[in-house]
């Protein structure tokens, strides 16, 4: 068939070509070679690439303009090498990329656009860089190239799913080593997130890298600067972390994240510790167990909140959905520290499903002790259990979860007060009150967040 306007006359190697943005896509029609594709595929590629490259010269991105007149060749082969990889762009070349197109593994529809849009990131990376290799940067911020262009649509659901938790360990602090290739991929997740919140911050990190070499030894002063967020890295790592581990939004909400689900089996609740690197985050997903769940429904929960740093928060979520669904629309019941709010009422248990539990240290350079720990206040015994209504004996309470005291707490005994005398977590002693009459009365304690305990019957004789 005889091929004009675009096409080059060969039927079996045609070539489609824009002389206005300089792209070759260079494809096999034979249907004997093992690189064969169809119009319909290069014509994918072709017009896929055309729109990348509107979308990034619109950004302000260089066009590239290398030593053959700044061509970008796409080339749809089956590789000799590396023949799992979807794509792949040369490196060590300024504005001359050539970019390969595997389409043994590339489908039609999204797949291929997703590729082609990354590896055109890459040729427009190149125009600011001549590195030999491709940093963790690269494919990152080409992963967000890809979402730049096509949304929702893009198909990165297997590159981040390939380490998904990876906001569990550090970002790196430069741009020349710190994540394998994998997590390089999944790290377009950051690029991503710092794109939607700080528009053209991709290429402004390109920029200065381009300006000194310096940049490329400090990832964190690169990005604070690209982005000029307040606060600067500290605020792109906690922001980071909310946003994926909250799961509602593209590509993040479709991963599987749930690795810890501590379960509250009684009144002393469940304690979530962590050894926290610096500039990172995680999440728990608690819920009661199924055998104390019709205990703990309706009674008051509380959080509390220790770390030794001073970088370090926890966010909780209330969620409908169960602990071993992804999130689904969530309800912000906390957000702790150790300044300002180290014990938060979260509310009445089964009002929600699950607590997705949201821990970040974005110290950027010390690891962190941090301890959360939800649970109900509960009153299990009393001493005595029974005296004189005239009072004025010691009455201790004992239990779990009564907290450290405040000016908010009391005891009570039938409604009448009861004088503290000492307090702790699990132990309380007051000064037992006169009392009106003879009988049972109703013991309960009120803690520091006006939680309000469970009763313990006291006789009065």
């Amino acid at each position: 068939m005889q091929r004009t306007g675009l096409y080059a006359a060969r039927t079996t190697n045609p070539i489609l070509r824009d002389e206005t943005r300089k792209l070759i896509v260079d494809y096999i029609s034979d249907p004997s070679s093992s690189s064969n594709v169809s119009d319909a595929y290069a014509q994918e590629t072709f017009a896929t690439a055309q729109q990348t490259y509107d979308l990034l010269v619109a950004q302000g991105w260089p066009r590239p303009d290398g030593w053959f007149g700044g061509w970008i060749t796409l080339s749809i082969r089956k590789p000799w090498i590396w023949t799992s990889q979807h794509g792949s762009t040369t490196s060590g070349v300024f504005g001359q990329p050539w970019i390969t197109i595997n389409p043994v593994k590339t489908s039609q529809g999204a797949n291929l656009k997703t590729t082609v849009a990354h590896e055109m990131g890459h040729a427009f990376q190149r125009q600011l860089t001549t590195n030999l290799s491709t940093k963790w940067f690269d494919e990152a911020s080409a992963n967000a190239i890809a979402w730049m262009l096509l949304g929702n649509q893009a198909d990165l659901t297997t590159d981040l799913s390939s380490f998904p938790l990876l906001p569990n360990s550090s970002i790196p602090s430069g741009f020349y080593r710190g994540y394998s290739t994998d997590e390089a991929y999944a790290a377009g997740s950051f690029a991503i997130w710092m794109e939607k919140n700080y528009p053209q911050s991709i290429l402004k990190t390109y920029q200065r890298l381009s300006w000194d070499p310096r940049y490329w030894y400090d990832s964190y002063g690169t990005f604070a600067e690209a982005t000029g967020a307040p606060n600067e890295m500290a605020t792109l790592v906690h922001g980071w972390g909310k946003w994926y581990w909250s799961q509602q939004e593209y590509p993040v909400s479709g991963l599987d994240l749930s690795h810890l689900r501590p379960e509250i089996a009684d009144w002393s609740g469940v304690t979530i510790q962590q050894a926290r690197p610096a500039a990172s985050s995680d999440r728990a997903d608690v819920a009661a167990s199924v055998a104390f769940a019709p205990q703990l429904r309706g009674k008051d929960v509380v959080a509390s909140f220790r770390t030794n740093g001073t970088g370090q928060d926890a966010v909780i979520y209330g969620d409908n959905h169960i602990c071993t669904s992804p999130p689904g629309t969530l309800t912000e019941l906390a957000v702790m520290n150790h300044l300002t709010q180290p014990v938060k009422k979260l509310g009445t248990y089964g009002t929600y499903a699950c607590y997705r539990v949201i821990v970040s240290n974005y110290d950027l350079s010390d690891a962190a002790e941090i301890e959360i720990r939800i649970y109900s206040p509960h009153v299990a015994t009393i001493s005595p259990s029974s005296g004189s209504r005239n009072g004025g004996y010691p009455l201790t309470v004992n239990g779990t979860g009564f907290g450290a005291g405040g000016a908010n707490t009391r005891v009570t005994v039938g409604g009448w007060n009861c004088p503290v005398t000492a307090w702790s977590d699990t132990r309380v002693t007051c000064t037992m009150p006169a009392l009106p009459s003879t009988g049972p009365y109703a013991v309960q304690v009120q803690t520091q967040e006006f939680v309000k305990t469970n009763t313990v019957t006291f006789t009065a004789n």
